[in-house]
């Protein structure tokens, strides 16, 4: 769970990167974005992403399984028996479609105001 919220923040970070870029050049005279909002932002965001990710980790006692060389073992897995599809579905529109358009309505303003 831990290692996935450094992932979320650097595609949330480069989200807002692009829509604060975006904001500036179609209104340059405008307030830009608080940086430390959108860092606080980013960060919470990236953990209410994760938040449901343990209902879907099932830990496996290895111990159960291999008696004496793996007492006291474990590790922790994907259980696959529940439904994540709803889940990853709403994690790639999140993370990467959301980016990829932004970036995409940026390159299409930068194209059309280049001199």
């Amino acid at each position: 769970m831990s290692f996935d919220v450094p992932t979320h923040v650097i595609m949330l970070t480069f989200l807002l990167m692009a829509i604060d870029r975006y904001k500036h050049l179609k209104h340059p005279n405008k307030m830009r974005l608080p940086p430390l909002a959108c860092t606080f932002g980013c960060w919470i965001v990236a953990f209410c992403i994760v938040l449901p990710y343990p209902v879907y980790t099932a830990y496996l006692d290895l111990g159960a399984y291999i008696k004496v060389q793996f007492e006291g073992v474990g590790i922790c897995a994907v259980n696959m028996a529940d439904d994540m599809q709803d889940y990853l579905r709403s994690l790639f529109v999140l993370t990467n479609f959301k980016e990829r358009f932004v970036s995409a309505q940026f390159s299409q303003y930068e194209k059309a105001h280049r001199l």
